[in-house]
């Protein structure tokens, strides 16, 4: 976490039950799975506790892999060891599934693991750190702006400034 405008800082991420609302929002998890880890965060709060901390922990280490690239900086070797971390815990339950058309990804595992909303986020951190959209991330210009993003304007010069 880093100092804002203010010198505050500020963070979203309060409970788990906030991690679940913002994986169903981003995508990573569906209705059904958030309800079932609702569940067991409620009847495991000490274990939901921990997965909230490896939550934030990931954010920190991808945060410091992406704003070291987006400032042409090498990253930290401690930022990519606690990703390298999460990442094989993520890749222990990632399997390829048939479909009709061809594969797909699946998780396998529990599917109220309290820690299952952070392999999706890690492996979609993994493909964009080895794809060539790479190049795309940007830190927000404004001064004392943290915000990183991934610019998708045509030339490749957006520079986002929060209001």
């Amino acid at each position: 976490m880093g100092q804002f405008p203010g010198g505050a800082p500020r963070d979203h991420l309060v409970d788990y039950q906030g991690l679940v609302t913002w994986s169903v929002r981003a995508g990573s998890i569906n209705r059904a799975e958030a309800t079932a880890l609702r569940r067991r965060a409620d009847a495991a709060p000490e274990a939901a506790r921990r997965a909230l901390q490896a939550a934030r922990e990931l954010r920190g280490a991808i945060y410091g892999l992406f704003a070291a690239h987006a400032v042409g900086d090498a990253p930290a070797a401690e930022a990519l060891e606690r990703f390298n971390r999460h990442l094989a815990r993520a890749e222990a339950h990632a399997a390829i599934a048939g479909t009709r058309d061809g594969f797909r990804w699946r998780w396998t595992g529990e599917t109220d693991a309290l820690d299952r909303v952070l392999w999706p986020l890690a492996r979609a951190t993994a493909e964009l750190l080895t794809d060539d959209a790479l190049a795309r991330v940007r830190q927000c210009a404004g001064e004392d702006c943290l915000w990183l993003f991934l610019d998708v304007s045509k030339n490749g010069s957006a520079a986002l400034v929060p209001r």
